[in-house]
């Protein structure tokens, strides 16, 4: 159970580097894509819900949808760039799997606007949200 909703960027990205390829550069905000000699993964919190799996869960949890979005540094179209775009999605699901505390649901490809494949990794993270000591 990830510990507090408002850091859970920082806890997802804490979680996720040990077990991802040391080069690949982790960006925790939405950004601009941005051209990089490594893979690079952009977290975009989506939402959160009182439910996950159609249950309803314990007063103080909720199911936060985080989308990861990995992107790869080809941007040819012989399909070696959407190749290595595919193996990196599998990476991180691979990766994402290890974890009880953390879901994926959906995997989408896209194509950014700057030429790079990259595919949208929809994640449900179970997180706390009870009040910390002292709020």
């Amino acid at each position: 159970m990830f510990s507090d909703l408002a850091a859970l960027r920082t806890a997802l990205k804490a979680r996720l580097k040990p077990q991802l390829p040391a080069d690949w550069q982790i960006v925790e905000h939405i950004s601009s894509p941005r051209d990089a000699l490594v893979p690079v993964v952009y977290f975009e919190f989506t939402g959160f819900d009182s439910t996950a799996g159609g249950q309803q869960l314990p007063r103080q949890q909720v199911a936060a949808t985080v989308d990861v979005v990995v992107t790869t540094t080809r941007t040819d179209d012989e399909g070696i760039a959407e190749t290595e775009a595919d193996n990196l999605a599998l990476r991180l699901v691979q990766a994402v799997v290890q974890s009880d505390d953390l879901f994926f649901s959906t995997a989408r490809k896209t194509r950014l606007d700057s030429g790079p494949y990259g595919w949208r990794v929809t994640l449900t993270a179970l997180t706390n949200i009870a009040p910390s000591e002292g709020a």
